[in-house]
């Protein structure tokens, strides 16, 4: 089994240090999970994410595991995987990116403690995105692939 990622894909988050959890039964990849300790500039949309504080929060995306084995653990066994890397970094929690129109992955999510922290959309039309988000700058308009908005993601309780 391969999972549903492009070279050019993996190529680019592992450019910007994004680091890779796999899960296996016997030899076949069934699922992943991606971690970010640095700022992450999103490979779907044009946004750069940035956890904080530095060195204390981390940014995970694209949790995937195929579909004959989302009734198993392997969505825990990850999870509890990228727990023990974060730990031994001392990172103190996760920001992720999930869709919307995911309400298995919002369910799975809030099952493990997660909460809703902010929202954003995205509307991209040829060389022109419009983001309209929750967070600063809550709006942003571009029409070239260098012009991305930046959210600070912050500890609510840091504020």
């Amino acid at each position: 089994m391969a999972l549903p990622l492009d070279e050019a894909v993996l190529a680019y988050r592992a450019s910007q240090g994004a680091v890779c959890f796999a899960a296996f039964k016997e030899e076949d990849v069934i699922g992943c999970l991606w971690l970010c300790l640095s700022p992450y500039d999103e490979d779907e949309v044009r946004c750069r994410y940035r956890p904080a504080p530095a060195g204390e929060a981390s940014w995970d995306f694209d949790v995937y595991l195929m579909p004959a084995h989302r009734s198993g653990l392997g969505f825990a066994r990850l999870w509890d995987e990228a727990n023990a890397y974060l730990r031994q970094r001392g990172i103190a929690f996760s920001w992720s990116r999930i869709s919307a129109f995911n309400p298995t992955s919002l369910a799975s999510h809030a099952r493990l403690g997660a909460r809703v922290a902010g929202q954003a959309t995205f509307l991209r039309l040829g060389p022109c995105q419009l983001m309209l988000a929750s967070l600063p700058p809550r709006w942003h308009l571009s029409f070239r692939p260098t012009d991305r908005p930046s959210i600070t993601l912050q500890n609510p309780k840091r504020r």
